[in-house]
């Protein structure tokens, strides 16, 4: 025994970024992401009220800012992130409660986004259904050695909504989609 108590840097060959890369292709799971500025207004806000015009305004889809749709692979599990307690449940039950999404280093989801769960045309891969909505909760930029962002892991809430109104805008999600 030397008395050396340094310690040797751990570094590994795994490349984690592209290991996620691949994990989340593989997947096959595309949804439609809904970044919300957190700096420009809508023109429905109403600045003496505090408030949007409503969930039915076509330029932020009730948000109050302006937005725009990205399209993304990406990973979505159940999770009980936001309990300290261990839930049994009976075999085939669901947990219908926060979902954890994984996307690759380069999306930059923030909180306040949404994650819009889509149907695709197998014949143009346009979105033509929503199935389900989700307000961003929050977002980790999961790091690796020497700081790099390998992946982010967001935890996102089912939004209660009208179907039926968002589903008119998924043609203006489509057109508006920066791929």
């Amino acid at each position: 025994m030397t008395g050396d108590t340094t310690l040797e840097k751990v570094s590994s060959d795994i490349n984690l970024r592209e290991e996620m890369r691949k994990f989340i292709n593989s997947t096959r799971y595309q949804v439609l992401l809904q970044r919300v500025s957190q700096k420009i207004r809508c023109s429905c806000y109403k600045d003496q009220f505090g408030e949007s015009g409503g969930s039915k305004c076509p330029k932020c889809l009730g948000t109050g800012y302006l937005c725009r749709f990205t399209k993304h692979k990406a990973y979505k599990q159940d999770t009980m992130r936001f309990t300290q307690h261990v839930v049994f449940t009976h075999v085939g039950e669901l947990i219908n409660g926060p979902k954890t999404f994984f996307f690759e280093h380069d999306v930059h989801p923030k909180q306040g986004d949404y994650i819009w769960e889509v149907t695709w045309s197998p014949k143009t891969q346009k979105p033509i259904q929503l199935l389900n909505l989700y307000r961003v909760l929050e977002v980790a930029d999961e790091r690796g050695e020497l700081g790099r962002i390998e992946y982010y892991a967001v935890w996102a809430e089912l939004e209660n909504i009208n179907k039926d109104f968002k589903n008119m805008y998924i043609g203006k999600a489509w057109k508006d989609i920066a791929t």
